[in-house]
């Protein structure tokens, strides 16, 4: 090993190095080489050149023994800490400190090296090393004396503190930053760099997703006005000291004086440079950012809200505004104040139609017109960004969204179009997965079955999305994709793999279900039965086990075991109750005592639900389960439910609850029921106490219902219209407003209103093509263009009317009728007397319209010049009791009377 005296090394270390050499590896410099090259580099602060030739001096200097090697190795490794801070090697500076510390407590710097200690662990971004270290000094007793120095307030621990608590600071110590900052004055508090070095601890934070401490670092950080009288104050005070003339000094101190002055007045240029740049940059700006984002991230939006909103009110010309309003327009949306989101966004295109965010803020808008339920609105914005020049930059995602609103319309072809575009053109975007789910449903509901197989099976073999996020739900698509295609063994492999894999899945219940239904099929009704219990077992919401039960239910009825039926449908009551289909339920169980020959029990039933559910306002299936119990009643089974029966056993509950106030939901249901039952004089009061109320708001689906029939009878067409304006508002999305509606069609007709009630007609026929009540809806439509003189097409309808065996009943004479009119207004009197003839031969048992036909055929036989079949037809027709009373019968028997012949 190359040795050296320890004179010569101290020496060298304090002589001013004159020359460079070469490098070259320390280990093979000559020892005055080394020290020289030391003495250099240390002189030109070079500090990580420096840090392996002060390695090397110490490896040199410990086989020499003697104060001086002590010394020289004190020098030494103090400075290669000093160097390792430096030069960023933290834990290098942190092992050299505390070998200085432990091997020479007592030295002069050891005091110093502590905290340098303090402040290299700090900068390893490792709290843990920093609170253990001073853990050990607290054991010790070391710490009392740390926080002693601190304590003296000189410009030696202000600087260390200074450092100490920007290292903690930028590493987000929040610990250790706090333990260090009551030490810490007002000028050091207001120091620049120390509130930037907060501002990256917070941002540090952020990166941590810690945002409650970024929100501590954030709101330690002193704002400009803050900072600008602290640093006026300081400005000033430190003009005085450099106006004041320097002090005599002897000749020796001169250098030393000026180079303080000097320092000084840097310490001065330096400051009033950091002053000027408060107020030329965004600093207050960029911290209030920060805060709301954190906000943000925490999901308080009304908080970011409110100071994004402050940042574009205040500084509307500040670069902030603009990130501040799509801030503000994001916050609103996932608020869902969806009005001021739309605002919001409505003013940002407005300032900034070019902007920055102007992409993400019009996909935000389709997102929010989706929400708003406003699909025009969002699929025109949607078709023009689509078409946009340059391309959006969520082109993928306004596709998908369009998709979807076509999916929510029922075009499936056009959904699976676009939902096929965003798989195929961005297969690593943000919704190619979802996509391709979505295009097997289209499949699906376009019964395109072979097609959906082939997207679910390859979804589920698609090795690019694992974890699959859809894996479950295709799986169980798949199953419904086989049984599409009849392929029923496979399906229910499927189904029970499903089960088998996935058993925690919310669709558990819906699988168990269609097993259930795969074993019904079979005829294996006692495996199907254990299916359905196994379906509302598992189920996790209300329409699972709704599904699962009415089917259990239809298994019993198909067996007969109507007690069996009824103690389900009972227990589903119990355990549902209100959030459950009671009405349909009551239905099932009233079937099943008639099924039983026990028709009170089955008014029971009803009576029971009446009670239970009839004063509830707000439950729609209330109304459902009064309609259920008139159709019930108006045409009853063989032993059923009669009318009569119905209005003995409601009507004390009707007058009861007309007389309790608090029952009024109750009592104008009942009366809107028995007024629909009852005949003559009890049929008049039932519905003028509908017609007495002042008020409609109060009356639920059936009341206005009942309501607008007994208007539109009595010729009060402006109640009319209010209890179909209110009823359209408060049920209008509902399936049972066709009634409704077809009382509005009657209404609009009777007012001459013929284009307007055919367009409402088709639209309703649109929306409700399997209710109940839409046969009256088709024929009204047909009426409006009769009306309108369109009669090819108006026969167009009624004949298809009259083809629809579900539909043949009452309403059908009307039909056969109306087509006898409509031949005669085109002159075809011979083949519209042959429809009115039609009417009533066939459809005698409806007085009512076997009248209207008699008048007719009769006008129409004296318009051919057949009076002698004329006057027959009417003969006939006043013989028949049923019709001879009626408005047509009357009016023959007087025209008879008045022929001579007839007298004769």
């Amino acid at each position: 090993m190359k040795t050296f005296s320890v004179s010569l090394i101290c020496f060298l270390l304090l002589l001013p190095a004159s020359f460079a050499k070469k490098p070259i590896s320390p280990s093979d410099m000559a020892s005055s080489v080394l020290l020289k090259q030391a003495r250099f580099l240390l002189e030109s602060r070079k500090a990580k050149e420096a840090v392996p030739v002060l390695e090397e001096v110490l490896v040199r200097l410990q086989e020499i023994e003697g104060e001086e090697a002590q010394v020289a190795r004190e020098t030494a490794l103090y400075q290669l800490g000093l160097c390792s801070l430096e030069a960023e090697l933290y834990e290098k500076a942190a092992a050299c400190f505390k070998t200085f510390v432990r091997e020479y407590p007592e030295h002069a710097n050891a005091q110093e090296a502590r905290f340098l200690i303090l402040e290299a662990l700090a900068w390893q971004k490792d709290s843990s090393a920093v609170t253990s270290y001073i853990q050990q000094m607290e054991e010790s007793g070391e710490f009392n004396e740390v926080l002693a120095v601190l304590n003296s307030k000189n410009d030696t621990t202000r600087h260390t503190v200074l450092a100490l608590l920007s290292a903690y600071a930028r590493t987000a110590d929040l610990e250790n930053w706090q333990r260090f900052l009551p030490f810490c004055d007002e000028d050091g508090r207001s120091d620049l760099d120390l509130n930037q070095a907060l501002m990256a601890g917070g941002d540090l934070a952020v990166e941590q997703k810690d945002y409650l401490k970024a929100l501590r670092f954030y709101h330690e950080v002193w704002m400009s006005d803050q900072l600008i009288v602290a640093y006026d104050r300081r400005l000033a005070a430190l003009k005085v000291v450099l106006d004041t003339p320097l002090p005599w000094v002897p000749l020796s101190q001169r250098e030393a004086q000026a180079s303080e002055r000097a320092s000084e007045n840097r310490r001065y240029e330096q400051m009033l440079a950091e002053r000027t740049r408060l107020e030329e940059k965004n600093y207050d700006q960029d911290l209030m950012l920060r805060i709301a984002q954190c906000y943000d991230a925490m999901g308080r939006r009304w908080n970011s809200y409110v100071i994004y909103e402050h940042l574009y009110t205040a500084f509307p010309s500040n670069r902030v505004a603009e990130r501040s309003r799509y801030a503000a327009f994001q916050c609103l949306a996932a608020l869902e104040e969806l009005d001021d989101a739309k605002a919001a966004a409505g003013t940002y295109l407005e300032l900034y139609p070019a902007g920055r965010y102007r992409d993400a803020v019009t996909l935000g808008l389709v997102q929010v017109h989706l929400q708003l339920g406003e699909i025009g609105d969002a699929e025109e914005l949607g078709l023009s960004l689509r078409e946009q020049e340059p391309v959006h930059r969520y082109l993928d995602q306004v596709t998908y969204l369009m998709g979807y609103i076509r999916f929510e319309q029922q075009d499936y072809a056009q959904a699976l179009e676009l939902f096929t575009e965003t798989s195929s053109e961005w297969p690593e975007r943000v919704y190619a997965e979802e996509s391709v789910y979505w295009m097997g449903m289209c499949d699906l509901f376009l019964g395109s079955f072979s097609n959906a197989v082939d997207v679910f099976e390859a979804y589920l073999s698609n090795t690019n999305w694992i974890p699959k996020a859809f894996e479950a739900d295709v799986t169980y698509r798949l199953g419904m994709a086989r049984y599409g295609l009849e392929e029923y063994d496979t399906s229910r492999q499927i189904f029970e793999g499903f089960l088998e894999q996935f058993p925690d899945d919310e669709l558990c219940s819906e699988a168990w279900s269609m097993l259930g239904d795969l074993h019904g099929a079979d005829g294996e009704m006692d495996e199907a039965l254990k299916c359905y219990g196994e379906a509302r077992d598992c189920a996790v919401h209300v329409k699972q086990e709704t599904y699962a039960v009415f089917q259990a239910a239809q298994v019993y009825d198909l067996l007969n075991r109507h007690m069996d039926r009824i103690h389900l449908l009972q227990d589903y009551l119990e355990t549902r109750g209100k959030e459950g289909e009671f009405a349909r339920a009551v239905l099932e169980i009233s079937r099943s005592w008639q099924a039983l020959s026990k028709p009170a029990n089955a008014l029971d039933a009803y009576t029971e639900a009446i009670g239970r559910y009839g004063n509830s306002a707000e439950l729609e299936e209330a109304d459902r389960l009064f309609v259920n119990l008139l159709n019930e009643s108006a045409n009853p089974l063989r032993d059923g439910i009669t009318a009569g029966a119905v209005v003995l056993r409601l009507a004390p509950l009707q007058k009861d609850a007309l007389e309790d106030g608090s029952q009024k939901a109750l009592a104008m249901r009942l009366t809107a029921l028995l007024a629909a039952l009852a005949e003559g004089t009890e049929q008049e009061a039932y519905d003028q106490t509908l017609l007495a109320q002042d008020s409609l708001e109060g009356l639920t689906m059936l009341p206005l219902r009942r309501f607008a029939e007994a208007a539109v009878a009595r010729g009060k067409t402006e109640r009319v219209q209010q209890a179909f304006e209110l009823f359209m508002e408060k049920y209008g999305d509902s399936d049972d407003a066709l009634p409704m509606v077809n009382v509005q069609l009657q209404l609009l007709i009777d007012g001459e209103k013929y284009t307007e009630a055919f367009e409402l007609a088709e639209k309703s026929l649109d929306r409700y093509p399997g209710h109940p009540e839409i046969a009256l809806t088709h024929l009204l439509a047909a009426d409006a263009l009769r009306l309108q003189k369109k009669y090819d097409q108006a026969v167009e309808m009624y004949k298809t009317f009259a083809a629809v065996r579900e539909w043949r009943g009452p309403l059908t004479p009307k039909a056969l009728y109306s087509i006898g009119l409509c031949a005669r207004e085109q002159g075809h009197t011979q083949e519209a007397c042959a429809w009115f003839q039609r009417v009533y031969v066939l459809y005698g048992q409806y007085p009512e319209w076997t009248a209207k036909a008699y008048a007719a055929s009769v006008q129409c036989l004296q318009e051919l010049g057949r009076p002698a079949d004329a006057v027959r037809t009417m003969r006939e027709m006043v013989a028949n009791p049923d019709v001879v009373n009626t408005p047509e019968g009357r009016q023959a028997t007087a025209e008879l009377a008045r022929m001579p012949e007839v007298k004769k």
